[in-house]
């Protein structure tokens, strides 16, 4: 693309995980309008169960006038997943109140996709590597989350470096090759 020409695609967020009080959609949403009231080119995309359309996530974000520019997408395969977030997500943000690990994050990471999650969110803050492989932030304010959102696309080339340190971190830590290996010493361990 040249200096001249226009990027028409808008900002694509995503959130990967369901309606309910522990995934905290709801702040999201409020983070998300917030958000959007600086950066009208940016769209929400929410997979997970009750997410779908009709479902009692876009319901609650009708009745609470939440839901401009969020597209609810529900349950989708895996692959569908992974296939978004190489080819069309900027920026996931996991807002889940606790999360014992988040595979998702790792996929993220392993997709060249920016992340944030909560820094007190159980395992998330150890998975993200205390914010050096993705920003962390306190997800129960919506302001925070919208703040940390204008953060990873106002400072590109921070988020960039971050991205590329986050993928080298998720294809050292957390390969199949890795998970082998611990398992084997834990096992050898436990014999």
């Amino acid at each position: 693309m040249s200096a001249t020409q226009i990027n028409h695609n808008p900002y694509t967020i995503c959130s990967v995980g369901g309606w309910g009080e522990i995934k905290n959609i709801k702040t999201l949403l409020r983070a998300f309008t917030l958000h959007s009231k600086s950066h009208k080119a940016s769209r929400l995309v929410l997979f997970g169960s009750e997410l779908g359309p009709g479902e009692a996530g876009e319901c609650w974000a009708v009745k609470h006038n939440l839901h401009h520019g969020v597209v609810f997408m529900g349950r989708k395969p895996r692959d569908f997943i992974l296939d978004f977030l190489e080819n069309e997500a900027d920026l996931m943000v996991h807002p889940s109140r606790v999360e014992t690990h988040g595979m998702v994050l790792i996929e993220a990471m392993a997709c060249g996709v920016p992340v944030i999650g909560g820094q007190m969110s159980g395992a998330i803050p150890w998975t993200l590597e205390h914010g050096n492989s993705g920003y962390l932030c306190d997800i129960c304010d919506p302001h925070e989350i919208a703040h940390t959102i204008g953060k990873a696309i106002n400072d590109s080339d921070a988020t960039l470096k971050m991205t590329e340190h986050a993928w080298k971190w998720a294809s050292q830590r957390f390969s199949i090759e890795q998970a082998a290996v611990a398992n084997m010493e834990f096992f050898e361990r436990l014999a």
